[in-house]
């Protein structure tokens, strides 16, 4: 038997590794990531609830070429085969967070129908600092990531009931920045795009909803405390496609309004406060005015001693008398003619009785005053209430002065005489 004419063809093939089964990643977490311009990705930061809505990977993977031709397969993936994630049920819940996959490069007015992955090496993928703490940690042994963009940013509010922030509200004000998603460039593996800022104008309010779900038509002034959540939309790309319209959600806070302070009561000091080290330990009292002790031997109201019928003794003044009583000095007028010297001789021994009895008078009024301790008038001298007995007394004495003229008069006379008859 001869061989000459026959050929042996030998094939030889990679060592075969299987990657995954698909019912090994059936339940695994798709992990949306951004581009970046040297082809790496980084997470976009972590949200909860997003995660928790998009499809497992179970749902939405397909094995294109399982990498072993001897051994095809739907379900198991080896080095060198691929696979695919479809996108529609992944974009229905990306669209819903302002997310949206690629749109497809020759038209942007719709979405890709997949995305297509290998498993050759070399793939870079960036956590982002905003997830520290925040996302689980993935112990995943397969990562399966999806490229999305940003199209409408948005922010949460917070306001007070009736504030003048909450009357002027707008659902804009919850709006940052909606974007377009153009310049498909050929890359590696399929394409790359940029983010084009486009107008917030060109969004659309789509609702308010209390925390209980109930539907209100704005926020103002009047708007009770509470949450709200306001949902904006964005055709992207200024598509009409139902699937390329984007929407997000954000929230804004009525807080009450701030209560009326009432004013402070003063507060009672646990111990009472002390008194100055400089004040007197009890209020002194003011001395009052004491009445004069009268002396012991002040003179008394003494009646007129009489040493014997015919003369009468005054005692001495004690006190000047005033002027006033003393009576005001009478000046004859130039046209009247001054007594003759024997009459100013008995006009002056009246007046020295008359003295006499006047210095009796006043030292009379001082001891009352002093015994009285009360003011006395000094515009006239009043005569004591003696009865008739003063009567008697003033008229011997102007009989004395009468007698004691004449005597002067005659004597003087008669010495006159003497000289001459010598």
């Amino acid at each position: 038997m001869s061989l000459n004419n026959q050929r042996i063809v030998v094939n030889t093939v990679p060592k075969i590794e299987k990657i995954w089964d698909k019912d090994e990643i059936a339940n695994d977490q798709l992990h949306p990531v951004v581009r970046n311009a040297d082809g790496s990705y980084t997470e976009i930061p972590y949200n909860q609830a997003l995660m928790d809505e998009l499809p497992k990977v179970g749902e939405v993977v397909q094995v294109i070429n399982s990498g072993f031709s001897f051994l095809p397969s739907t379900t198991t993936l080896y080095n060198g085969g691929e696979y695919s994630l479809t996108l529609a049920p992944i974009q229905a819940i990306l669209a819903k967070y302002g997310y949206s996959v690629d749109p497809k490069y020759n038209d942007l007015s719709e979405i890709m129908d997949e995305y297509t992955y290998n498993t050759n090496p070399g793939l870079v993928i960036r956590q982002n600092p905003a997830n520290e703490g925040i996302a689980p940690a993935n112990n995943e042994k397969n990562y399966f990531y999806i490229e999305v963009h940003k199209i409408i940013g948005m922010k949460d509010l917070t306001f007070q009931a009736g504030s003048q922030a909450a009357k002027d509200w707008k659902y804009t004000d919850n709006v940052t920045g909606v974007f377009n998603v153009e310049h498909p460039t050929p890359v590696s593996v399929g394409h790359a795009y940029e983010n084009v800022p486009a107008s917030v104008a060109d969004t659309k309010l789509v609702s308010i909803t209390d925390q209980n779900g109930n539907k209100i038509s704005t926020i103002n002034g009047e708007t009770p405390a509470g949450t709200y959540f306001v949902t904006v939309s964005y055709k992207l790309n200024n598509s009409d496609q139902k699937e390329i319209l984007i929407s997000d959600t954000a929230k804004v806070v009525i807080t009450p309004k701030a209560a009326p302070t009432k004013p402070s009561e003063p507060k009672t000091p646990s111990t009472p406060p002390t008194a100055p080290s400089n004040q007197p330990s009890s209020p002194v009292v003011p001395v009052s005015p004491t009445t004069p002790v009268q002396p012991t031997n002040a003179p008394t109201e003494t009646p007129n001693q009489t040493t014997d019928s015919n003369q009468t003794v005054a005692p001495h003044p004690e006190a000047t008398p005033s002027k006033d009583e003393q009576g005001e000095k009478t000046v004859a007028p130039k046209d009247e003619k001054v007594p003759t010297k024997p009459a100013a001789k008995r006009a002056a021994a009246e007046q020295n009785l008359g003295n006499a009895k006047v210095g009796k008078l006043a030292a009379k009024s001082m001891v009352k005053k002093l015994a009285n301790n009360a003011p006395v008038k000094g515009t006239k001298a009043e005569l004591p209430q003696t009865g008739e007995k003063q009567s008697h007394v003033a008229i011997f004495g102007l009989v004395l002065a009468a007698l004691a003229s004449v005597t002067a008069f005659g004597l003087g006379r008669k010495t006159s005489k003497e000289k001459v008859g010598k």
